[in-house]
């Protein structure tokens, strides 16, 4: 069990950075503060289906705990995007300022967070 949680581990951290990095159109991350807005939840959905695929191929795309486990992720990968992009614009923050860094690295670190926490649940 030990090396399989080592491989789901090491899938997310791919797959975050496919995701988050080469897959994120400017589309999706320029409407990801607006509530419901097609980009944020494309954005997200994909992040869901891929964690959907990885957890589904190792322990069974249709066990409970597989799909409860990616509804939590969509959600707060969704809210966890919607408030970073908002707490950006309110504060006027860009790539420029330290404090967009600090926020940056905080949204990378609750994402992670939301990997292990799924990965508890399922184990």
């Amino acid at each position: 069990m030990n090396t399989t949680l080592l491989i789901v581990i090491g899938l997310f951290t791919i797959k975050h950075f496919i995701m988050d990095v080469l897959c994120q159109t400017p589309y999706q991350f320029q409407h990801k503060h607006i509530l419901g807005h097609p980009g944020g939840i494309i954005h997200t959905s994909l992040h869901a289906f891929t964690s959907w695929l990885i957890l589904g191929f190792i322990f069974g795309f249709l066990t409970h705990v597989v799909v409860i486990a990616v509804i939590f992720e969509f959600f707060a990968h969704y809210f966890i995007d919607f408030f970073k992009r908002n707490f950006t614009l309110m504060h006027k923050l860009t790539p420029a300022d330290l404090n967009y860094w600090y926020v940056s690295i905080f949204d990378q670190l609750l994402h992670y967070l939301t990997y292990f926490c799924m990965i508890y649940y399922i184990i």
